[in-house]
């Protein structure tokens, strides 16, 4: 019976409070015949008699329901309708996920209907495989699907697009809280971006040690503009800027008067190589495209690709290197973005 629950009647069920360990002297059912039978979704259950205790091998919460072996496990769920935590198994969904029912309002859920990836056909990870190197890398949506078709995936050209539009923001947001602080001296610019067989204005801006502070996509270039980007980076870094540097454009004194009055202003084109050098990875990551055509899809990719850089480069506190440096690692980027990942599937 390794692996397999027993089909007890409901009406036997009971629920005692949350536990590791059964200090009861019942004696545990069936399964601890085999000394560690597998549970779904990495559980083991080490059996002993009295002792047998819960080991979690796995990454999903899991508990003890009954001290007499009626429901010795289930998924730790929260109805969004009720509140309640009181589930039994209720079949199983197209995709072959275990349902549960609520038992106070009825409502079924699996444990990704919490998930930040709830209605998405496939695999939380293939999602994150694509956006990560559709903003890695400066390939086109059709080489993803070629790249994940050479595995075994298929998928729509659409759907990756989907995809990088909306987990990109979701991934970033939950990063946020990890992010090194901005450093106070700022390098402010704007470039061009093809958009809809035009050109439209990004602006762009990096601190004294590299960071990409923020981007802010505008069809136009004024002073409404740029007032409009120093109050998004300001807003979303909690940072004022000390100095800025940019070039001898009109747009940006009366902005740093309106927003930051108290910065110091420099222009010149020297103090503006560093971020101008920087325009080249936006640059070369958007000439494979065939251009935007939408303002917001452009303000998702270029942000995208901001925060992309600023996570390889080591700007959050995520994916850094443990054990022994000795023992080649998962690139770094790699490892943060597998993070991000499970914190949004258990958001």
């Amino acid at each position: 019976m390794a692996g397999r629950y027993h089909a007890w009647p409901r009406s036997s069920v009971t629920r005692p409070a949350l536990m590791t360990e059964d200090p009861s002297p019942t004696p545990t059912p069936d399964l601890t015949a085999a000394p560690h039978a597998t549970r779904p979704c990495g559980r083991t259950w080490a059996g002993g008699g009295s002792s047998s205790v819960l080991r979690d091998t796995g990454t999903l919460p899991w508990r003890a329901l009954s001290a007499q072996g009626h429901r010795l496990m289930g998924p730790v769920l929260t109805d969004q309708r009720c509140a309640k935590e009181q589930f039994v198994k209720a079949g199983r969904d197209r995709a072959g996920r275990q349902m549960y029912q609520c038992g106070a309002c009825g409502r079924r859920q699996t444990d990704r209907s919490t998930s930040a990836f709830r209605g998405y056909r496939f695999p939380d990870d293939i999602i994150a495989l694509a956006v990560r190197w559709y903003l890695r890398f400066r390939l086109p949506y059709a080489d993803i699907v070629e790249l994940l078709a050479e595995r075994g995936v298929h998928v729509d050209p659409s759907s990756v697009f989907d995809w990088v539009q909306h987990f990109t923001p979701l991934y970033k947001d939950a990063a946020r809280s990890h992010r090194h602080r901005v450093g106070t001296r700022w390098a402010v610019d704007e470039t061009y971006i093809r958009l809809a067989g035009g050109w439209v204005y990004a602006y762009r801006a990096i601190d004294e040690h590299g960071q990409v502070i923020d981007v802010y996509v505008s069809e136009t270039r004024d002073t409404a503009a740029a007032t409009a980007f120093f109050e998004q980076a300001i807003a979303r870094t909690d940072v004022r800027p000390r100095l800025v540097t940019t070039d001898k454009a009109p747009t940006y004194p009366p902005a740093l008067r309106a927003v930051v009055p108290e910065a110091e202003h420099i222009t010149g084109k020297m103090v503006q190589q560093g971020i101008e050098r920087d325009h080249q990875h936006l640059k070369g990551r958007t000439r494979c495209m065939r251009g935007f055509q939408q303002l917001g899809c452009a303000q998702v990719v270029c942000d995208g690709h901001g925060f992309m850089r600023n996570l390889r480069d080591g700007f959050y506190r995520l994916g850094e290197p443990t054990g022994d440096p000795r023992i080649p690692h998962a690139p770094r980027l790699m490892r943060a973005w597998d993070d991000l990942t499970h914190r949004l599937a258990a958001a």
